[in-house]
């Protein structure tokens, strides 16, 4: 089966950069408030390219649609999930009777390096909550001016 995007994000890194040194990342609230659905078709004809347009406009090898929806995983990242119920028929090389699966296809598209980001934002989050703590309790033990009339 051949994935094809209609819809395409990257975040890629320079190749002659690390993984560790990718493109800066998002913060959460505006991924959610930018990033749009991804459309995705599943079909057995292959694909000419990884950027070229479809062979043809009506695809017989066509086995259905998928939207990815902006979503936050439980590892803290972030990206687009979606999942559906495909039916599948698998061909008989010997012009048997086709055979028909259920297939349940999941698709999870992380944006890379948007983990760390979220560990970032929460250590900056922890920093400036530490730095108000310390200033309101320096300004509790200021002595205060007596007055003396």
């Amino acid at each position: 089966m051949a994935i094809v995007l209609h819809s395409l994000v990257r975040v890629m890194a320079d190749k002659k950069r690390s993984a560790e040194e990718a493109e800066i990342v998002v913060p959460v609230p505006l991924f959610k408030a930018r990033a749009l659905p991804l459309h995705v078709n599943v079909t057995h004809t292959p694909t000419t390219g990884e950027d070229g347009p479809p062979t043809s406009p009506a695809d017989p090898g066509f086995l259905g649609a998928l939207s990815l929806q902006p979503s936050t995983f439980s590892t803290g990242s972030y990206g687009w999930k979606g999942s559906k119920r495909l039916t599948i028929e698998l061909v008989d090389p010997d012009g048997g009777e086709k055979e028909k699966v259920q297939v349940m296809l999941t698709i999870n598209a992380t944006v890379i390096g948007s983990k760390r980001a979220v560990k970032e934002a929460e250590v900056g989050a922890e920093d400036d909550t530490a730095t108000s703590d310390t200033s309101s309790a320096e300004e509790e033990n200021v002595p205060k001016p007596q007055n003396t009339e």
